[in-house]
């Protein structure tokens, strides 16, 4: 009939086309490329949002590598919205940031000596040894869903991971600043039994 022919040639015009609205628009085309975002070159990428995404990613780099985390979760959401466009495309290049990152925090901490003992490395290689196994296992996981979920998908998980991470991460801070400040008011940095009025305090930092 007219209707399928109809149908047929557009498809086909569709999948020849070279249009990028038209193949970026229709993720069920088989010329449909999430990742291609990261293929442009770097001249051919917004200079505004370039610029404004490179400041944004040096300061939450900063904030993460003083906390002690990768900074993933806070990588995409700024590669997604402000650069790419794109969540799929995000990840990959959040995960280069964050290999960049480790690699200059290393260089940085692995001449340090313990800042309490004064002796031996800040870092504690056992334990990053240990974790190292489940951390690959959740990559290995993590890109295999960033292929087989969609665009809309990983944005809910997005949101919902951030959500969960952001309630715990403020609860924790929270909490460490009540004990500081009862810290504080218990003893006196400036005393030498400082150490002993804590230690009998009816609470713990750690806590």
């Amino acid at each position: 009939s007219r209707s399928t022919e109809f149908a047929s040639t557009d498809g086909w015009r569709r999948l020849a086309s070279n249009d990028d609205d038209l193949d970026d628009g229709d993720h069920c085309s088989s010329n449909y490329d999430p990742y291609a975002p990261l293929k442009q070159g770097i001249d051919e990428l917004p200079v505004g949002a370039l610029i404004a995404t490179t400041i944004i990613i040096m300061t939450l780099g900063s904030l993460a590598a003083g906390a002690g985390i990768g900074g993933g979760g806070l990588f995409v959401p700024m590669y997604s919205f402000i650069l790419l466009k794109s969540g799929k495309a995000a990840v990959p290049l959040s995960k280069c940031t964050i290999l960049g990152a480790a690699i200059g925090n290393f260089q940085v901490l692995s001449t340090e000596k313990h800042p309490v003992t004064k002796e031996g490395p800040v870092i504690d290689y056992e334990t990053s040894s240990f974790m190292q196994a489940g951390e690959l296992l959740g990559v290995v996981f993590g890109v295999l869903l960033n292929m087989v979920l969609t665009e809309t998908e990983i944005m809910i998980f997005l949101v919902v991971l951030l959500t969960y991470n952001s309630y715990n991460t403020l609860k924790k801070g929270v909490t460490k600043w009540n004990a500081e400040t009862k810290a504080k008011e218990v003893c006196n940095p400036y005393l030498v039994d400082c150490e002993n009025r804590l230690a009998s305090a009816p609470f713990r930092l750690d806590d």
